[in-house]
């Protein structure tokens, strides 16, 4: 996991763990009412548990934090909290490549990361004779390692994650293409079940609260 995404993943810990606070400051008021439901939201599952975990197909996952693109497909599998922030794509190539922009990928290897809108981008290009060939990674770290060791000639991720990620790993000889016009742009944001909506709406509160006083803008500022 890069820093960028433990970050991430620090933040909407502290949002839930102020949540979990809460209520339980609130559970001797509620413990009368709380007796008589059968069936528990997520959110005091949560609360129960003190941990949280990443959502998929497993019923123990409750959240995506790993900030996760809003898209009118994905609104359809999962439940978006309020939008943290704005982010749009990046062409990364090891620092003496040849490739100056877009152009020069016609006849080189890019690399995308499985499941991201990069990929599909990436895929776009492909049927569309953009670029020569097209290499699925699993993860991040895979990506770039991929283009750092020449096993692609480039590759493409987020703007936001490249930025923070390439000045500051002294083993990465890379950087990203200053004549390029991103094509992609997007929210991020954390996804819940879409039954879940007293989470969702519990994580968005606390949000608010975090951008009213500056601390989440605080903490944003400090990730990139």
């Amino acid at each position: 996991m890069t820093k960028i995404h433990k970050k991430l993943v620090v933040l909407i810990i502290i949002i839930v763990n102020c949540i979990i606070i809460m209520m339980k400051c609130n559970a001797g008021t509620n413990s009368t009412i709380a007796s008589n439901v059968d069936v528990k939201d997520r959110l005091e599952l949560i609360k129960e548990k003190g941990v949280l975990t990443e959502l998929n197909t497993n019923e123990d996952i409750d959240m995506i934090v790993d900030g996760m693109r809003i898209t009118d497909e994905r609104k359809k599998e999962v439940l978006f909290t309020d939008v943290w922030y704005r982010d749009s794509d990046a062409i990364v190539v090891p620092k003496f490549s040849k490739i100056i922009d877009k152009r020069d990928l016609k006849n080189s290897v890019i690399g995308a990361r499985e499941g991201t809108l990069a990929l599909e981008l990436a895929q776009k290009w492909q049927k569309e004779g953009l670029i020569k060939e097209l290499k699925l990674f699993k993860s991040q770290s895979e990506l770039l390692s991929a283009v750092n060791t020449g096993k692609v000639d480039a590759i493409i991720m987020d703007s936001s994650a490249a930025s923070y990620i390439l000045p500051k790993d002294r083993t990465l000889y890379l950087k990203t293409l200053t004549i390029y016009e991103p094509e992609i742009f997007g929210d991020g944001a954390a996804a819940v079940r879409k039954s879940d909506t007293t989470l969702a709406n519990a994580v968005n509160e606390k949000i608010d609260e975090m951008k009213n006083d500056k601390t989440f803008l605080k903490f944003l500022k400090n990730m990139v």
